[in-house]
């Protein structure tokens, strides 16, 4: 059996913008994502169970006032909350 973490840092970004003719800066603070995952390998069988929670704090992602989608940077962002998975795999 293993079990692992893995964190994704996105630091923090400024943005110049031009808004109705009015010059701001937009902060954007920086984000941490944290994903846990996990496996175990039956091997009488040749079967791998893996299962993981990807953001597992549920961040949202920030709100960018230029961002084109949704008002932020899906490239970047994580776009949904917390997510689950499960997965088999079988060698013979």
């Amino acid at each position: 059996m293993s079990v692992g973490y893995l964190g994704e840092y996105i630091s923090s970004i400024e943005s110049d913008t031009v808004f109705f003719g009015t010059d701001y800066t937009h902060t954007v603070d920086s984000q941490l994502y944290h994903d846990l995952v996990a496996n175990y390998t039956f091997d009488n069988f040749g079967l791998t169970l893996s299962g993981g929670i990807t953001n597992l704090t549920d961040e949202a992602p920030p709100f960018i006032d230029v961002g084109f989608n949704a008002k932020t940077d899906p490239p970047t962002y994580r776009m949904f909350g917390r997510g689950y998975y499960l997965r088999a795999s079988w060698k013979f």
